[in-house]
C-alpha cells in the first residue's frame, strides 16, 4: 500500500464534503490552500438545509484546527473500503480526513449527514 498521511490545517469549510487546507508536506515545504474532497462520503448539495447542517458541523469539527490527511497513491481497498486518491474531475485531492485520530466521513455518516459513496 502506498499510503501518505500530512499534517494540516483546515482554513475553510466550502461544503459539507469539501474543504480548503494549508498541508505540511516535511522538510519545511507547505501547500497551501488545497482543496479537498472528504474521500468515501456525499453530503446533501448546498443551499439544501440538510447541506448548511453538513457544512456547519464539518466546520464545527475542523475549521481552524490541525487535523490529518491520508491519501494512497492508487485506488485500493484498505479496511474493507476503499480509499480514493489523485484530484477529481473538480481539480481536488481526496483523501481520508482525521481530527483527533477520528475519521471525519465515518463520523458524518454515522451523524446521518453524509451517505457513502
Amino acid at each position: 500500500m502506498n499510503l501518505y498521511t500530512y499534517k494540516a490545517i483546515c482554513t475553510r469549510v466550502i461544503d459539507g464534503d469539501t474543504i480548503v487546507c494549508n498541508i505540511d508536506m516535511g522538510f519545511f515545504t507547505q501547500l497551501n490552500e488545497q482543496t479537498i474532497r472528504v474521500a468515501r462520503i456525499n453530503t446533501p448539495e448546498l443551499p439544501t438545509a440538510e447541506g448548511y447542517r453538513a457544512k456547519i458541523r464539518l466546520q464545527n469539527l475542523i475549521e481552524g484546527k490541525e487535523i490529518v490527511i491520508k491519501t494512497e497513491k492508487n485506488k485500493s481497498k484498505s479496511n474493507g473500503f476503499k480509499i480514493f486518491s489523485g484530484k477529481d474531475k473538480f481539480g481536488r485531492w481526496l483523501g481520508e480526513i482525521f481530527y483527533n485520530s477520528e475519521n471525519i466521513s465515518d463520523l458524518l455518516a454515522k451523524e446521518n449527514l453524509a451517505t457513502y459513496i
